[in-house]
This record gives C-alpha cells, sequence and structure tokens, in this order.
C-alpha cells in the first residue's frame, strides 16, 4: 500500500494540530476520536499535485501512521493495523517501536513466525528493548519453544527485573517444559512485585495442581478468585485440585461456576465428568464427557474420562475404545496407557493389560499407580508372587493406604527374625485382614508375636497363631519389626498354591454359639427345623465400588420362595431395602446383635450355606470354612481371578460370576437353580417352595 503525501500552505499546521490532538485522545483513552484525529492528520497531508515529500512531512505522516496503526491495534483491528504500519515503514527508516509494533499486530493475527521476524529486527535495533524482549518471548512460546521462550525472558528481566508480567510468563514457559518448581518461584517473584496480580495467582495454583500440592493449589485459586469471581480459569483449575482430593461435591460446584461463565468449557466439563464419577453418578459424568468432546474433539483428556465413566458402568470394551481414542492424541500418557490397561484387564485380557501398564510404568517410573495396578493384574492371572511383591506400591500410591509404623523397621522376610518381637498389624478394610490372617500361622515364630486388628475383629481373632491381639484403638507395646497382614504374602515368598488353607482357620466362640443357636430355637417356636441360609446382600455403602458388588434385596428376593430359614448376616439393612424386608415375613433380621464379628461368626457357624456379595462376612464364612456361595460383579475384585467357579482363597467357595456387567437376575436364576437341587434333590417343582 502506496501513498504520496504533500503538505500545501496549511495542511502541515492542519495535519501537525490533528496529529497532537490524535496523540491528547489517545492519552485519554478516547481511542475512537483518536483514530479519526490521526486520520484528518493524513487527509491534510493528501494533495495530488505529485511534488516530492520533505522530510518534516515524511516525519508526521509516518508517525501519524504508526500511531492510527497502534490506535487501530488496541480497538481490536489488528489487519488494519498492519496496514498501516507497513505504510509508515515505507515512509522512510524504521525504527525498532515500529518493528515492535508491527510484530505485535502479527502476533495479533496469528502470523507468529513473521511476528518473530520482526522482533528479532527490533532487538537487533534496541538490545535493551525491555517490551521487545519480553513479547518476543511470548511469542517464542506461542510456537512451542518454551526454552528459547525462556531465554528470551531472562534476557528481558536482565534489563528491568521488576517487570511482573514478564516474571508471570516466564513460570508459563517453565511450567510447560514440565519445570514446576522454578515455575513456581517465577509465579512468586511475580506476586512480590504485585500481591493483587490475578494471573500469578491463578497460575500459581497451576504449578502447585502440577506438583501435587493440591491443598496449597486451592489456597492460590481461591486468592485469584478473592480479586475476581468471573474469571472461569481459576474457577475450572480449582476443580480439578478438589476432585484430586476427591471432594467431589464441591469439585463440581467449581466446574460448574466456570461453566455458568463460560458455556462448553471443555476443561470443566471434563472435570465435571471426573466429579460426577467420583459422586457415583456414572451416566451423568459420562455425558459431560461427551460434551466435552463436543466442545472439543481433540481433546485427550476427555476421552479418557468418557473411557473411565465407561468403565465404571460396565463396558469395558467401549472404555478401551474411549482411551485408544486418547492415545491417538497423546501416545506417550502414562496417566491415559494406566487406565487403558485397566481396562484391558476388566475385559479380561490380562497379558495386553500387563503390557501396556508396562509402558505407563517405564514413562513415569516415580509414579506408583502403574505399578499398583501391574499388581492386581499379575495376582488376578495367579502368579502372586510377583503380585505380591509389586503389591508394596500401595504405600506411595496417591490416595493409597498409609504404613502405620516407620518404614526401617518393616520386616519383609528379607531377613530372619530371631530374638525380636513382631508386630503384625492391620491395614485397610475388615475383610483383608480376615483372609491374610490365615498367614500368621506361618511366620516362623518369633520370640514374641503381636497382632494388632480393628476393634471390631478384636474376639474374632484371639488367640491366632498363640499371639498377643490388641485392637487398632490402642497403642502396641515395645516392638522390634513390624509388617502389615498384606505383606505377609510376600515376605513368606508364598506361591499360590501356598494360599490354599488346609481347613478353617478361624472359628466361633462356643459360648456365643450356643447363645445364638438358642435365639434362632426361640424365634422358630414349634416350626421343624429346615436349613439355615444366612445371607448378605449389600455392603459399606462408602465402598468405592459398593454400588457394582451391593445387590438390591427385590432382586435377591425370589430366593425367598424356597423351603428354607433365612438369616440377615448384614450389620445394616439398607434405608432403599427396609420396607421389603419387614414385609417380606422370611427373613430373620438381627441388626443390633452384631457389635463385632464374633458374634457375626457364631451364627454363620450354625448356617448350612452362606450365599454373600462381596463383602467382609463373605470372607469371614469362608475362613470359617462354611460352604458359601459368593456373587460377583463383572468385572470382580482381584483376588477373585477370572473365570473359575472355585477360588484358592476358600476351598468351600463357590463362585457365581455375572456374565453382563450390571446384571444380577442371570446369577440369581443361576442361584436358585443350583439351591433347588441342593434342597429338594429328585423332587418335582411343585414340591419345592415353603
Amino acid at each position: 500500500m502506496s501513498q504520496t503525501f504533500w503538505p500545501d500552505a496549511d495542511g502541515g499546521s492542519a495535519s501537525r494540530s490533528a496529529l497532537e490532538l490524535g496523540a491528547q485522545l489517545h492519552a485519554q483513552g478516547l481511542r475512537g476520536d483518536a483514530i479519526a484525529a490521526y486520520r484528518r492528520c493524513l487527509a491534510a497531508l493528501e494533495l495530488a499535485n505529485g511534488a516530492p515529500l520533505d522530510p518534516q512531512t515524511a516525519e508526521t505522516a509516518r508517525t501519524a501512521r504508526q500511531l492510527l496503526g497502534l490506535a487501530l491495534l488496541e480497538d481490536g483491528d489488528a489487519a488494519v493495523a498492519l496496514e498501516q504500519f507497513d505504510a509508515a515503514e515505507a515512509l522512510g527508516a524504521g525504527s525498532a517501536e515500529l518493528d515492535f509494533r508491527r510484530a505485535g499486530a502479527l502476533r495479533t493475527l496469528g502470523r507468529l513466525n513473521e511476528a518473530l521476524a520482526a522482533y528479532e529486527r527490533a532487538r537487533l535495533k534496541a538490545p535493551d528493548h525491555a517490551e521487545a524482549l519480553h513479547h518476543r518471548g511470548v511469542c517464542l512460546a506461542g510456537l512451542g519453544r518454551y526454552e528459547e521462550a525462556d531465554q528470551a525472558y531472562g534476557e528481558a528481566l536482565a534489563v528491568n527485573p521488576d517487570a511482573k508480567a514478564v516474571w508471570n510468563n516466564r513460570g508459563v514457559a517453565l511450567e510447560a517444559r514440565g519445570l514446576f518448581k522454578e515455575a513456581l518461584e517465577a509465579f512468586d517473584q511475580a506476586l512480590a512485585l504485585d500481591g493483587a496480580y490475578l494471573q500469578a495467582h491463578h497460575n500459581r495454583g497451576s504449578a502447585l495442581l502440577k506438583l501435587g500440592r493440591l491443598e496449597d493449589a486451592i489456597v492460590s485459586f481461591d486468592r485469584a478468585l478473592a480479586l475476581s469471581h468471573a474469571v472461569p480459569e481459576p474457577w475450572s483449575h480449582r476443580a480439578v485440585a478438589l476432585a484430586g482430593l476427591k471432594r467431589y461435591g464441591e469439585a463440581l460446584e467449581s466446574a460448574q461456576r466456570a461453566l455458568a461463565l463460560r458455556p462448553g468449557y471443555p476443561e470443566a466439563l471434563n472435570t465435571s465428568s471426573v466429579a460426577l464419577r467420583g459422586l457415583g453418578r456414572d451416566a451423568e459424568a459420562l455425558n459431560a464427557a461427551d460434551a466435552a468432546l463436543r466442545s472439543r474433539p481433540a481433546f485427550a483428556e476427555a476421552h479418557s474420562s468418557r473411557g473411565s465413566a465407561l468403565l465404571t458402568l460396565g463396558d469395558a470394551q467401549g472404555a478401551c475404545t474411549a482411551f485408544k481414542a486418547a492415545l491417538d492424541l497423546r501416545p506417550d500418557d502414562a496417566a491415559i496407557l494406566l487406565n487403558y490397561g485397566m481396562a484391558l484387564e476388566a475385559t479380561g485380557d490380562l497379558a495386553a493389560a500387563a503390557a501396556i501398564l508396562e509402558r505407563s510404568e517405564a514413562l513415569a517410573p516415580d509414579l506408583p499407580d502403574a505399578r499398583f495396578a501391574r499388581a492386581l493384574v499379575s495376582i488376578r492371572s495367579g502368579d502372586i508372587k510377583t503380585g505380591f511383591a509389586l503389591y508394596e506400591a500401595r504405600w506411595r500410591q496417591s490416595g493409597g493406604p498409609k504404613l502405620a509404623y516407620p518404614e526401617d523397621r518393616l520386616w519383609l522376610g528379607h531377613e530372619p527374625l530371631g530374638d525380636e518381637t513382631l508386630l503384625i498389624h492391620a491395614e485397610q478394610g475388615f475383610g483383608d485382614v480376615i483372609q491374610f490372617s490365615r498367614f500368621v500361622s506361618k511366620v516362623a515364630a518369633p520370640s514374641r508375636m503381636i497382632i494388632q486388628v480393628q476393634p471390631a475383629l478384636r474376639r474374632l481373632m484371639y488367640g491366632l497363631g498363640g499371639a498377643r491381639v490388641l485392637s487398632t484403638a490402642e497403642d502396641p507395646p515395645p516392638f522390634d519389626r513390624h509388617i502389615p497382614f498384606m505383606s505377609l504374602p510376600l515376605a513368606l515368598k508364598l506361591d499360590l498354591e501356598d494360599v490354599r488353607p488346609s481347613g478353617p482357620y478361624l472359628s466361633a466362640t462356643p459360648v456365643l454359639r450356643d447363645r445364638w443357636r438358642a435365639r434362632l430355637r426361640e424365634q422358630r417356636g414349634q416350626a421343624a427345623p429346615r436349613p439355615i441360609i444366612g445371607l448378605v446382600w449389600a455392603g459399606n455403602p462408602l465402598h468405592e465400588n459398593d454400588r457394582n458388588r451391593s445387590i438390591r434385596l427385590e432382586t435377591l428376593a425370589p430366593i425367598f420362595a424356597l423351603d428354607a430359614e433365612f438369616v440377615s448376616l448384614q450389620k445394616a439393612i439398607p434405608p432403599r431395602d427396609a420396607a421389603l424386608a419387614a414385609a417380606t415375613g422370611r427373613l430373620q433380621r438381627f441388626d443390633d446383635a452384631f457389635p463385632d464379628f464374633a458374634e457375626t461368626a457364631a451364627l454363620i457357624s450354625l448356617c448350612d450355606l452362606v450365599i454373600a456379595v462381596d463383602t467382609a462376612v463373605a470372607h469371614l464364612a469362608g475362613a470359617l470354612g462354611k460352604p458359601l456361595w459368593l456373587l460377583l460383579p463383572r468385572p470382580c475384585d482381584w483376588r477373585w481371578m477370572n473365570d473359575r467357579a472355585d477360588t484358592p482363597w476358600y476351598p468351600s467357595a463357590v463362585l457365581f460370576r455375572q456374565a453382563r456387567a450390571g446384571v444380577w437376575e442371570d446369577v440369581i436364576d443361576d442361584v436358585l437353580s443350583r439351591l433347588e437341587s441342593v434342597l429338594y434333590p429328585g423332587a418335582g417343582a411343585q414340591d419345592r417352595s415353603s
């Protein structure tokens, strides 16, 4: 674009007046009026007589076009601003300032390589132009050249160390390089210069989030939001931190605040999916992930969240498809590989799951989750020696159990105990302690052995292995070494054939057993004795997988048509089942009679059969050697392995597995058919009801 400028007798004066007025209006923030004044200046300079420009007129025209370009750029019209900068450059030798402004227009238009070249020219003309050095770094960061961007920011800070925006942007570049601690230091420098710097508070929270310091991250996000509630990013990232802390209700609320400010915000929709899944609202979680993908189809995290929702809903194959879509976008993402590996495990393809989890662990060797997942795959496949060695990763898992006693006194079987006191202590759930207590008798007896279990298990475990039994509510006496129950297979170097007990390894107290026998006789009255079947259909509702493992009583209700005596082994009847439990008339309830598992064991000892979902009571029945029919969801817990109707853990158990995830009716039909053949051998159908 080229124009010729000619002054006439009055043109120079008029143009300079218009230029001065434009500059004044521009300084006052009246951009529209300033743009009009600059245009009047240029119009006053335009003459058609073809005479050459004198230096003063050329300088006036160049200044007017540069200022007009700047005003247009500030007004959001980068394309026309660039035309003015180009016209100014055509009027004579350019300056560092003009190169800087022109680069800004090019960067706004997304022409980053051209912008970078213009910043380079400005840098050569004015090596101490701090803003040019700064924005050169911004441009390099936009091109993904973060290391060079960091160097550029360093040059800018050498000129002006008090530039808060440069410190902030340097932190962003460092974070993009994975240097989260260094990024945090840069954000802290920015905040030292301006404690009310909203972006720096937000970015500091982001760095803390990446460092796993979730509580601290929330503090930074809250400080950003205290400065303005109308910015969606702090709400969205705050939701991520809250979800990481499993504060899912708060996370969902925070994500919704972000979405109210920016509808369709992909990151906030994705975090909503994570939070909804944590709240057990799996179908809604899937919908939120799908919404995130509609907003941004190439969003790896949303594909992964979709896979996680499908996996929780029981669609393992669909989950694998979603995780593969995520990996197409991010093939070396350790977290997505971890999720894909767990989905493959749920499909039953254990070899493929192990291979994927090994890749995940290789990419992130400092993160224990993939190693822990490999442990579960190994145990599920029957390789418990490898599995329980890997299972020690549980102590380093985020959200995993915590070792109760000092690690330097942990005994894992690497050396003999000798004349030492060993403390064997509880970890995780009641069922885990019951299952692994079988190994206490295998420990080469040290001089002294102490067992510490949850209070509800103390009476049940009394005398086990000749050890002193304490509850976790008590401080143990002095001891030399300690080991958690679930580390015993590793310490004892056990194979799969070693886990099978030779017989019952726990027993009911005779006094309690006699008391329960009298109680059942009293409730039975004059009725003839019938087979006693203990029932457990629901577990602890706070268990992370309870929605899959527990059954509604109405689903189990057809069993009450059979001629047997049914007793509830539930410590509490779920509220949703209370009405049916009261109305059926076939279920004996003892809700308040189970202060601990010793009482439950006494009642189980009188049962002819226990039918249970995967709960601590099921483990107890197996440990007592009682016939146990165990009802398992798909996928089931790792300890029950895959595709077998028996288990080496409990020889008296028969496993009834879902054929389709979430569908219990077929399982109950199988149980009914099997139970009829046991209760009525050779009888016709008309003889099979009570």
